[in-house]
């Protein structure tokens, strides 16, 4: 492995070493991650940690000084020891009694060596999952996408933790943000940290899917359809059974939001496949007019369409014409190539104008 550089990490400032203990917390508890799903039963016990975290966390934080890394640490663990949990559940109060025994403290540079370690793996999945889910064309575009270092940010402008794909002229860079803990009065902006750590990997496969690969950056596309693509993909070639529960719990809620891309891509995808994932990818892949305003706003009109074409064949009753359409968008997605499909979809729109549910402002 290259030199690592732990950027902020090494920084002695409350939010970064918030985030460092929290992540120490996430470690322990991934190694302990089977046994916490075999007594949770059906609850991801990533969801059930990183809700409760910030609750009991609250209760401790005024008492510690802003740059005390060991005495976060040490809350952590006299909390996880005492957490009363019902006598039923003995199993857990156990378990969790081990989790705070294996929390140890690490040093900047070893925690940004388990993250590369959590990017490189997400750059193979992902290499992984375009071999199983793409053709020729997009394998040749992935063939150009490198691994890139990681770079360690202190977020002092007030947003939470998160990561982000960069260019810039000394080349690529994942950008690992580290948020505030005690700016903010919300809990979910200081269990922040904790629910990145369980994401991270899906946030590095998504940031090398969304923003490597793709060479389209429409917003919409890279941070909406490319998301559940990238959902889709990870979970079937992870092969982390409780990370992949996670995952999918998560998915659930942004599916069930109402008009959202993730409920319209859910649609494709129950009722097209995996046509409708390697449409997506052969579009993410595609080198015309990538880069040109002319085309993103084009391409952000072909994106509403995919949601009015979901929508209309969602509401229409059964009957001929539903059928039509559904074989017409099943047509389209079946086109190897993205630019083709793309305009049978706008043509399956403008045939589809008279059907009362169905609103034109796109054409």
């Amino acid at each position: 492995m290259s030199t690592l550089h732990t950027g902020c990490l090494d920084e002695h400032v409350p939010s970064v070493l918030f985030f460092r203990a929290l992540f120490d917390l996430g470690m322990a508890l991934e190694r302990h991650s089977v046994d916490l799903a075999l007594v949770l039963g059906s609850r991801s016990p990533f969801i059930f940690l990183s809700e409760e975290t910030p609750n009991w966390l609250d209760r401790h934080i005024k008492r510690l000084s802003q740059t005390d890394y060991a005495g976060h640490l040490k809350v952590i663990r006299a909390e996880l020891r005492g957490r009363k949990v019902s006598e039923n559940n003995k199993a857990l109060r156990k378990l969790l009694q081990r989790v705070a025994g294996a929390i140890r403290k690490r040093s900047a540079a070893d925690l940004a060596g388990e993250l590369h370690k959590l990017s490189e793996r997400a750059h193979t999945l992902v290499g992984e999952a375009l071999e199983h889910f793409g053709d020729d064309r997009v394998r040749a575009r992935w063939s150009q996408c490198s691994r890139v270092p990681l770079v360690f940010v202190h977020e002092a402008g007030g947003r939470e933790t998160r990561c982000s794909f960069e260019t810039t002229d000394k080349g690529d860079a994942i950008h690992v943000h580290v948020g505030p803990y005690r700016e903010s009065e919300t809990p979910t902006a200081r269990g922040g940290a904790l629910r990145v750590y369980f994401n991270m990997p899906f946030y590095f496969f998504h940031e090398y899917l969304s923003h490597s690969f793709s060479r389209w950056q429409e917003r919409l596309f890279v941070e909406g359809y490319l998301v559940w693509a990238a959902t889709e993909m990870l979970v079937r070639v992870d092969g982390d059974l409780v990370r992949d529960q996670y995952v999918m719990e998560r998915l659930k809620v942004a599916e069930l939001q109402p008009g959202g891309v993730g409920c319209t891509a859910a649609w494709y995808g129950q009722n097209f496949k995996e046509r409708f994932l390697k449409f997506l990818l052969a579009w993410a892949a595609d080198a015309s007019g990538s880069g040109q305003p002319q085309d993103l706003a084009i391409q952000r009109k072909d994106l509403d369409l995919l949601a009015s074409l979901a929508n209309l064949t969602s509401a229409m009753k059964r009957g001929s014409e539903k059928n039509a359409l559904y074989n017409g968008i099943e047509l389209a997605l079946s086109d190897s190539d993205p630019r083709r499909a793309r305009k049978q979809l706008r043509r399956l729109a403008r045939q589809s104008i008279g059907v009362p549910q169905f609103t034109p402002r796109l054409l």
